[in-house]
C-alpha cells in the first residue's frame, strides 16, 4: 500500500527557497513524526528491502510529507 503523511512542525521551519528531502532513516527517526496505528491489522511494516522506500520532504514552512510503501496484513 501506498502511504502518505503530511503534517506541520514550525521547529523544521527554514530559509531555504526549496523543500529539504531526507532519505535516511536515521535522520527520519530524529524529528516528530505520526505513530500510526491500524487498529485491524494483524502486521503492518515499512518496505525495506535492499533499501528504505520512503521519502521526506521538509518545506519551508515546516510542512512535512512522508511517502512510504507500507505492507500490511488486515482481519
Amino acid at each position: 500500500m501506498y502511504l502518505q503523511l503530511k503534517w506541520r512542525d514550525e521547529r523544521l521551519q527554514h530559509n531555504n527557497s526549496k523543500r529539504i528531502l531526507i532519505k535516511r532513516r536515521e535522520h527520519f527517526n530524529r524529528i516528530w513524526h505520526p505513530d500510526l496505528y491500524f487498529a485491524n491489522a494483524r502486521t503492518a511494516e515499512f518496505h525495506d528491502v535492499t533499501s528504505p522506500n520512503f521519502l521526506v520532504w521538509i518545506y519551508p514552512n515546516g510542512t512535512d510529507i512522508v511517502d512510504s510503501d507500507l505492507y500490511a496484513k488486515f482481519d
